[in-house]
C-alpha cells in the first residue's frame, strides 16, 4: 500500500489530502530495505497559484530585459501623445499666410481645371489651367514647369549679366560679364 498526498493550490495557502493505494504485486518486506506497508511518505510543494507562469520559465535577465523593453515602450508612447497634443496645439503650424505660402497657393489654384471632373480625368482637372495658359513654345517638343522657371532664370540672369559695368565689378565678375558682353556683340 503507498500513500500518495495531493496538494489543493488556493491563493491563500496550500493543503493537502491524505490518499491510500494499494498495489497488489508490490510484496513490501521492511528487511530488503523497502518500504512497509505503514510508512508514510510525504511531500511538499510551493503552494498557491502561479499567477505569472511564464515568467517562472525566464531566467532573470529575460524579466529584467522584458521590464526595460515595456517601460521604454511605453515612455515612447507618452512622448508621441505630448507631442501630438503640442503639435496639434501650435498656431503657427495651423495655417500659412505668408506671402510665399499665399504665392505657391495662388499658382496651384491657377493650375486648376475646375470644368474637368476629378474622377474622370484627375490630370485634366489639376494641370488643365496651366497647360491652358502655358502652350507649346515654338521649337519645343514639350513644356513643363521647370522649363518655364528655367527660361524665367534665364532671363533673371541676362538681365543681371547685361547691367553690370566691367569696371565697377570684382575679379570673378569681370571673367563673367566680359564673355557675356562679348557673346552678347556676336549675337
Amino acid at each position: 500500500m503507498y500513500v500518495c498526498i495531493l496538494l489543493f493550490y488556493d491563493l491563500s495557502m496550500s493543503s493537502y489530502k491524505r490518499a491510500t493505494f494499494e498495489e497488489e504485486e508490490a510484496a513490501e518486506n521492511p528487511a530488503d530495505g523497502g518500504m512497509s506497508p505503514d510508512s508514510v511518505e510525504v511531500g511538499f510543494r510551493k503552494g498557491g497559484i502561479q499567477l505569472l507562469s511564464p515568467l517562472g520559465r525566464r531566467t532573470q535577465m529575460e524579466v529584467v530585459l522584458a521590464g526595460v523593453l515595456l517601460a521604454s515602450l511605453l515612455a515612447l508612447f507618452g512622448c508621441a501623445v505630448t507631442l501630438g497634443i503640442r503639435y496639434n496645439k501650435d498656431p503657427a503650424r495651423s495655417l500659412c499666410l505668408t506671402e510665399a505660402c499665399i504665392t505657391v497657393a495662388s499658382k496651384i489654384v491657377e493650375a486648376l481645371d475646375r470644368s474637368a471632373d476629378p474622377c474622370q480625368d484627375f490630370y485634366q482637372y489639376a494641370c488643365g489651367g496651366w497647360v491652358r495658359k502655358n502652350p507649346l513654345p515654338d521649337g519645343r517638343s514639350r513644356w513643363s514647369t521647370f522649363n518655364s522657371i528655367w527660361d524665367q532664370n534665364q532671363a533673371v540672369l541676362k538681365h543681371l549679366l547685361g547691367e553690370l559695368e566691367p569696371n565697377t565689378c570684382t575679379h570673378m565678375h569681370k571673367h563673367t560679364v566680359l564673355p557675356y558682353k562679348n557673346l552678347e556683340v556676336i549675337y
